[in-house]
């Protein structure tokens, strides 16, 4: 009974901890222009499992995480849709890991835990490549050919790593803190063209950005003041296994961008945000791709009392999914 209520306390602890930690004063300030934004339109999806693959301007396209097999294809704006069955081999076997990307008219199945890539054509669905990588923790499509994957060293280090044919042609080992795992982890995101990737740490105010070799164009901070990530490791001493010992105090979530601007979901409020603002909307702070500058803030509303899980941009129409909604934004800058 005394073990249960301990434990009990020590997760009431930790989830008051990362409350107060998204809410009390953060030293930082945002730019909130008004009329860069409007809303024109959304679909309501059967479930909450889809997730965006990618988008172009013409399509924006759904994976589901139940039916791995099938893509579903919407024109923003409208309810128009249609559905893609991806048909590779017949061996195939989808982890619950494995992931859909779109890159032009091709599809990626990216499946990190097999160290496996699957292209295809989008269109007819069928499979047209089969790459073996090596094992990776997350990855994205940058050209028809070349592929880029976060990976872990065998020292135990993230790195980032482009792949053609199944060969690393370039990596780059990100700055390790910490564990070196958990601490430098985040998200990769590239504009339709390829040109560039930006990489986004979770748990802390800075962001890099590459060319398609890897090579570091610059590197970057969010507006916030979380120099570094607030978080917790355990090593399991018997296999020698890390894991989060306590919840991770994310300050960058989903993120996305469309060449020209890098739009970051931050879940920090800032000083002169109200706790309505900052409770009911997803604040996306925007910055210069060119030069990693910060610009403005725009705020997505909650949905229906769903809360943002993703987001996509191409051109001037932007995508976010709250729930089961998929909705539609027009940028005005």
């Amino acid at each position: 009974m005394i073990c249960t209520l301990g434990g009990v306390s020590c997760i009431v602890l930790l989830w008051g901890f990362s409350v107060w930690r998204t809410r009390h004063p953060n030293g930082f300030l945002r730019k909130q222009p008004s009329h860069k934004i409007y809303g024109t339109g959304f679909i309501k999806l059967p479930d909450q499992q889809h997730y965006i693959a990618g988008i172009d301007s013409q399509f924006v396209y759904l994976g589901s995480k139940t039916l791995r097999a099938r893509l579903l294809c919407v024109k923003p704006g409208t309810k128009d849709s249609s559905t893609v069955l991806i048909r590779p081999s017949d061996t195939l076997r989808f982890n619950e890991d494995a992931a859909v990307r779109i890159c032009g008219n091709e599809y990626f199945i990216f499946d990190g835990s097999r160290g496996q890539v699957i292209t295809g054509d989008i269109h007819s669905g069928l499979q047209s490549r089969d790459q073996r990588v090596p094992y990776f923790l997350d990855g994205l499509p940058l050209t028809n050919s070349i592929v880029i994957a976060k990976l872990l060293t065998k020292g135990r280090k993230s790195a980032l790593v482009t792949l053609n044919g199944g060969v690393v042609s370039h990596s780059y080992l990100l700055p390790q803190q910490g564990d070196g795992i958990f601490m430098p982890d985040g998200v990769i995101v590239s504009p339709p063209d390829g040109k560039r990737l930006i990489y986004v740490y979770y748990y802390c105010n800075r962001f890099l950005c590459f060319d398609q070799c890897l090579k570091l164009t610059y590197k970057a901070n969010t507006i916030d003041t979380v120099t570094h990530p607030h978080i917790r490791v355990a090593e399991n001493k018997s296999n020698g296994d890390i894991s989060l010992a306590s919840p991770a105090v994310f300050v960058n979530k989903h993120c996305a961008t469309n060449g020209s601007y890098l739009f970051i979901h931050s879940t920090l409020k800032a000083d002169n945000e109200t706790d309505v603002t900052h409770g009911r909307a997803s604040a996306i702070d925007i910055y210069r791709v060119d030069n990693g500058r910060y610009i403005y803030t725009i705020y997505l509303p909650d949905l229906d009392g769903y809360k943002l899980r993703d987001l996509r941009v191409c051109g001037s129409t932007m995508v976010a999914l709250f729930g089961p909604y998929v909705y539609y934004y027009q940028l005005d800058f």
